[in-house]
């Protein structure tokens, strides 16, 4: 089996990458067919009961709420007026003496059109929009 296969489950399908550019070896395939016999759920009780550390690889959307993003900081939250209680990446690396943070609301929708525009339309442009 090659050295560096990734191997992640997402509800009926089997996504791999391995590092043999493509080429399947026999592991891979045994893989392949392992994961692709069950729901993902149940693959997970089985690792959990047998006390294999796994998860699933989960697409970016799926991430925000879930409890391992959750518990490892991945998000904070901004106040803005239009969406209250918004989800943003935390910053990182995380460093213990000059930890990241938000410095300023993300800009309003629009709100530098007309200073872009003054500096790349001419001003009949500027006035059309």
């Amino acid at each position: 089996m090659s050295d560096n296969v990734v191997v992640s489950v997402k509800e009926g399908r089997y996504h791999g990458w391995p590092a043999n550019n493509g080429i399947w070896s026999w592991g891979d395939e045994t893989l392949s067919d392992y994961f692709a016999n069950a729901p993902l759920d149940d693959h997970l009780a089985h690792m959990d009961e047998k006390r294999v550390t796994v998860a699933p690889v989960l697409w970016a959307g799926d991430l925000v709420g879930h409890p391992y993003a959750e518990g490892r900081g991945l998000f904070d939250r901004t106040d803005d007026s239009d969406i209250p209680d918004c989800p943003v990446a935390a910053a990182i690396p995380r460093l213990s003496e000059t930890p990241g943070r938000l410095r300023r609301q993300e800009p309003k929708m629009g709100e530098h059109v007309s200073e872009i525009l003054s500096e790349i339309a001419s001003p009949k442009e500027h006035t059309d929009v």
